[in-house]
């Protein structure tokens, strides 16, 4: 397991835990220097992962804001293709269009609380 300093932002730092029963367990940590606070411009992209995930906030306080697609939404963000160099030679992204999300929700959590998270959801942090 690998300790990543500065992952995602600058200032935002993983810590792997465990690995155990399929479940994979890290804490996320920010320093002083993080950029998570603007809630004008998002500075962690918004993604979502590929397994189910639960978060539990230790320390602090976390802004969880989910997007979900929709042709009418007000954020439209490019869409990619990503081609690996392991398996076809030439590796990068390439453009392949756009969608178009809205934001559904905003909650705040605080010490103590968890949420929960589909795969499929896309969401940032602040």
């Amino acid at each position: 397991m690998e300790y990543l300093f500065n992952c995602h932002v600058i200032g935002m730092h993983s810590f792997p835990i465990t690995t155990s029963e399929g479940l994979y367990e890290r804490i996320f940590t920010t320093s002083s220097n993080h950029v998570l606070h603007n809630r004008e411009q998002l500075e962690l992209a918004i993604h979502p992962h590929h397994v189910n995930i639960k978060i539990t906030i230790l320390k602090g306080k976390l802004t969880n804001v989910i997007y979900r697609l929709d042709e009418d939404g007000d954020i439209e963000l490019g869409e990619f293709v990503f081609s690996s160099a392991i398996k076809n030679g030439a590796g990068g992204f390439k453009r392949i269009g756009s969608k178009r999300l809205r934001r559904i929700s905003e909650t705040t959590y605080k010490n103590g609380e968890s949420f929960s998270m589909e795969a499929c959801d896309a969401y940032s942090v602040c």
